[in-house]
């Protein structure tokens, strides 16, 4: 046996192509080592923004400079074993360094970078809440966003949400964390933290060996997720729930039995629908992923059996974590799990919406967009029931597409879930078999239609979305809105004076902020003016500023600055730019 096909049969063995297989640890190795400059960057900091207060431990700093060499030294040591080893069980041993090594980096990170974002200060303050016996929904905390100290999230009707919106299980979490180890404030943090890790380490074990490390660079190599666990993100944990969901998903069921497997994987479905709203819109998918898949192996009955015992075992453990809150406040619970859906939230996004946003002066059907969200969902959940097998692989993906369709298509929502994709990619097949006897009949159990067929119901089925997608687009705003004046001292806008004419056919109630890059300012304050713009009416407003560092910036970025004017009932928005 010649030298080169000793080398074939050892790739061969190891399931993956020999330059392949290294590539994939060397990726690891590289993407974590991009990440020890923040480690260093942590440990030499002289003033640390800790969210729990006091000045860290200066022991705690050395330790962390010397897990920086440390790491380093791992990390480069790893990436030369990995370029110079044959043998598979040395890379396996690799892998495993680099996946400790990230984990270690990250944990390091937090223990002194641990700001947390709008969503984990709210969880703090809910476990708080509940570890005092007081309400958690429905209570309006507006002394955390004071200062503009955390992000806040204007509505369409001029407001703002100041309570908690999440299911309970995140804070129940964070609860139990605090009454057990402390660490008060910056609980959401190394909960988050402690989540993603346990996701990585969980995908890393369910993936087959040789395409391990590339797991570890999906969940610790790209800083958004990094950021959103330290930053107490709830959706993290219902990212770690949802491992064992999607991984091997397609055999969910298999036989028509459930089976522990599958009453595990409907448990963790259930909790991860406790934590976050997210998850919710896997369960569509799977429930009727399963069945389309069951259905030709077991036939209808059974596939519907099995599907509902799988929805019915996640509905239960969902239902159990939140029955404390929807006992004890039934309609503050209902509302508050359901706000980030219900809240009409301003428009912000890199999806559709942007083009509404940036490249337009507004659109006169905001609402279109949802529409467009929801029927794009629907035509997904469908194509799935017809093209199981195909579409198996790409389940965790499906979810994320309609994100793009939203009023708030926010990158964490579409990219949070990148290791679920991979691990979807790395351990379910590609193209499931079909049954033995099932080659003629297709999911509903009708002959199998042409491919030309096939494809006719495709693009019927997103016709609606894309419908949708265009009135939102293409409507244009009722109201024709035109800076006037604007009047600044000190290098700092004191009010801008507006007309703004309703030409549609129902009165409008207009709200204003301004916007200079990518972040909007909070509502401006209407000094003169009508509350509401009859329809066919001008009014002449006065307004100013709510911070004085909106009216710097806007100054500042005059011939990139917008005013946004917005109503909600009906939802419009319209951007006009300041006078240069």
């Amino acid at each position: 046996m010649t030298t080169l096909a000793r080398e074939h049969v050892t790739a061969a063995r190891d399931g993956a192509p020999e330059g392949a297989r290294r590539a994939v640890t060397l990726l690891a190795v590289g993407a974590i080592l991009l990440t020890t400059p923040s480690l260093w960057a942590a440990a030499t900091s002289v003033a640390p923004p800790s969210q729990h207060g006091g000045a860290a431990d200066p022991r705690l700093h050395g330790a962390l400079l010397v897990l920086t060499a440390l790491s380093s030294a791992l990390l480069l040591a790893a990436g030369i074993v990995a370029t110079a080893t044959r043998s598979a069980r040395v890379l396996r041993i690799v892998d495993a360094v680099v996946l400790a090594v990230g984990s270690a980096v990250l944990t390091g990170i937090v223990l002194l970078l641990n700001g947390i974002s709008d969503e984990g200060v709210l969880t703090d303050r809910a476990a708080t809440a509940f570890l005092q016996g007081q309400p958690v929904y429905g209570v309006a905390w507006k002394s955390l966003f004071a200062g503009g100290k955390i992000a806040l999230t204007p509505t369409m009707s001029g407001g703002a949400d100041y309570s908690y919106g999440y299911p309970p299980g995140a804070l129940l979490l964070v609860a139990g964390f605090r009454a057990v180890v402390g660490h008060a404030a910056a609980a959401p943090a190394l909960i988050g933290v402690g989540a993603l890790i346990v996701a990585v380490v969980a995908a890393w074990l369910l993936t087959p060996g040789p395409w391990r490390s590339l797991v570890t660079t999906a969940g610790f190599g790209a800083s958004m997720l990094p950021n959103d666990a330290r930053a107490g993100y709830p959706a993290v944990i219902a990212l770690a729930l949802l491992v064992p969901v999607i991984a091997a998903w397609h055999r969910t069921g298999r036989d028509g039995v459930l089976g522990r497997a599958g009453l595990l994987r409907a448990a963790a479905l259930g909790a991860a629908c406790a934590v976050h709203q997210t998850a919710w819109f896997y369960v569509p998918f799977l429930v009727v992923g399963v069945w389309a898949l069951r259905r030709p192996e077991v036939g209808g009955r059974r596939a519907l059996l099995v599907a509902a015992r799988y929805a019915l075992v996640g509905a239960a453990v969902w239902i159990l974590i939140d029955l404390p809150f929807a006992v004890r406040q039934p309609l503050q619970w209902f509302e508050g799990i359901l706000l980030p859906i219900t809240q009409h939230a301003i428009v912000h996004g890199q999806g559709l919406i942007a083009v509404t946003e940036y490249l337009m002066p507004g659109s006169g059907a905001i609402a279109w967009f949802g529409a467009a969200q929801a029927a794009l969902l629907l035509a997904l959940v469908v194509l799935l029931a017809l093209h199981p097998r195909r579409l198996a692989v790409a389940l965790p993906i499906l979810p994320a597409l309609p994100y793009l369709l939203g009023t708030r298509s926010s990158a964490d929502y579409l990219v949070l879930f990148l290791p679920l994709w991979l691990l979807a990619a790395l351990t379910v097949p590609i193209g499931l078999a079909a049954p033995e006897g099932s080659t003629a009949v297709a999911t509903w159990g009708a002959p199998r239609p042409t491919q030309r067929t096939r494809a006719i119901v495709a693009v019927a089925l997103l016709v609606p979305a894309l419908v949708c997608a265009v009135v939102a687009v293409a409507t244009p705003s009722p109201l024709a809105v035109r800076v006037v004046a604007v009047a600044t001292s000190n290098g700092a806008v004191q009010s801008a004076t507006v007309t703004a004419s309703n030409t549609g056919g129902v009165p409008i109630r207009p709200h204003f902020l301004s916007r200079a890059g990518t972040h909007p300012s909070f509502w401006w304050h209407v000094r003169s003016g009508a509350a509401v713009i009859p329809a066919g009416g001008s009014v002449r407003y006065v307004i100013t500023p709510a911070a004085r560092g909106t009216a710097r910036l806007i100054a500042q970025s005059r011939d990139r600055a917008v005013l946004m004017v917005l109503s909600d009932a009906p939802q419009t928005l319209t951007t006009v730019p300041f006078p240069g």
